[in-house]
Formats: C-alpha cells, sequence, structure tokens
C-alpha cells in the first residue's frame, strides 16, 4: 500500500523515518528518541499489537471522524477538552502508549480515554499543528 501525502507529510517531522525495529519498523524517530507509529486507518488486530510492541506513541488520522461529527470536542475546566469518537476504529481497545489525534486544525493530545468496542470517550489538549511538528522535530515544548 502506498502512502498517503497525510501519512508522509507527518513522518517527514521525524528525525529520521522506516525505522527498523525486529521483525517490524516503526514510521518515524522523533527528537525524543520515541518511535511515532502515523496511522491513517484501522488496523487488523494482529497488525495492531505488533506495530504496539515497537512503537512508544501514536498519531491517528481524526480529521474525517472531527469533519462529519464522529469525534466531537467539548471544552472543559479542568482539562482543555473532552472527547467522543463514536464510532472509533475498533482495535483501538488495544493502544497501550501515547495517542494524538490529527483533527486538521488542532492535533489532540489525549490524557487519558475509555474505549469499549466502537466508543471512545476521554480527555485531552489541544495543539498547533505547527507546535506538534516543531516538538517532533525539535524537541520544543508543544504546550
Amino acid at each position: 500500500m502506498s502512502e498517503s501525502r497525510w501519512h508522509h507529510k507527518w513522518k517527514s517531522f521525524g528525525r529520521a523515518t522506516e525505522l527498523v525495529g525486529g521483525e517490524r519498523r516503526s514510521d518515524c524517530l522523533l527528537h525524543n528518541g520515541w518511535r511515532l507509529e502515523v496511522q491513517s486507518r484501522g488496523l487488523r488486530p494482529d497488525e495492531f499489537r505488533s506495530r504496539e510492541q515497537t512503537a512508544d506513541a501514536w498519531l491517528f488520522d481524526g480529521r474525517d471522524a472531527y469533519a462529519n461529527g464522529r469525534l466531537v470536542l467539548q471544552e472543559d475546566d479542568r482539562v482543555d477538552v473532552v472527547f467522543r469518537w463514536a464510532p472509533c476504529w475498533p482495535t483501538l481497545e488495544a493502544c497501550r502508549r501515547p495517542v494524538f489525534i490529527d483533527l486538521g486544525e488542532h492535533v489532540l493530545a489525549v490524557l487519558w480515554w475509555n474505549i469499549r468496542g466502537r466508543r471512545a470517550t476521554g480527555a485531552g489538549t489541544r495543539r498547533t499543528p505547527g507546535a506538534m511538528q516543531a516538538w517532533m522535530k525539535y524537541g520544543i515544548p508543544a504546550e
């Protein structure tokens, strides 16, 4: 399968791309040494578990879900936002690494989430795409 422009763009902000680790590769290496998996679609459970073993964090493409109202944000005084994503990708329930979700106008850094079947609810903080990219490439805090 060929890479989408979205996938290629986000990978380009890493310090290195296509890292080999064991039997799997990772999409890119971040300034802080993390291996980031950039994912634009749901994966089969076995493939997700395999990538989860070598990834330190995930960046998911949530632009379509956000634009179509399947991923909804609501501002919250205790955290930046709370969210609901339904239906979400079913394999996300197996995710144990830090998660970022590209919404287009923002990148949501997930603080916590609860996934039951195809419904995810949680809390997160919004970052601008530029702040996320600077953090990935140079380690500049994305606060």
